[in-house]
C-alpha cells in the first residue's frame, strides 16, 4: 500500500486515482476530528472543502499546496488545512 505522501506525489503527478484514495482514507476521520471541535453542523462540510482546496492545489505551486520537503507527514498538513477551514467557517 502506498504511503499517503507517495499518493500526494502521484497525485500532483495528475494521477486522479492516487486523490481518491486520499480521500477513501481521510474523509470520514476528518469528518469525526471537525465534529469533535463541536463544529458538527459543519463537519461534512469542512471536510469536503478541505479535499476540493487540496485537488485544486494541484494547479497551482504556492505555499498552500503540500510540500513533502517543508511538511513531511501529509496527514499533519491535511488536518491542519482542515482545521484552518473549520475555524474560519466558526468565525464567520
Amino acid at each position: 500500500m502506498p504511503t499517503d505522501e507517495e499518493l500526494i506525489a502521484r497525485f500532483y503527478e495528475c494521477n486522479d486515482t492516487a486523490f481518491d484514495e486520499i480521500l477513501n482514507r481521510y474523509f470520514n476521520s476528518l469528518s469525526v476530528f471537525i465534529a469533535n471541535l463541536q463544529l458538527s453542523i459543519v463537519a461534512d462540510s469542512t471536510a469536503s472543502i478541505t479535499f476540493i482546496q487540496l485537488y485544486m492545489s494541484k494547479k497551482r505551486r504556492n505555499n498552500d499546496r503540500y510540500d513533502p520537503i517543508n511538511q513531511p507527514v501529509f496527514i499533519m498538513y491535511l488536518f491542519r488545512k482542515a482545521l484552518e477551514k473549520a475555524i474560519e467557517i466558526d468565525e464567520e
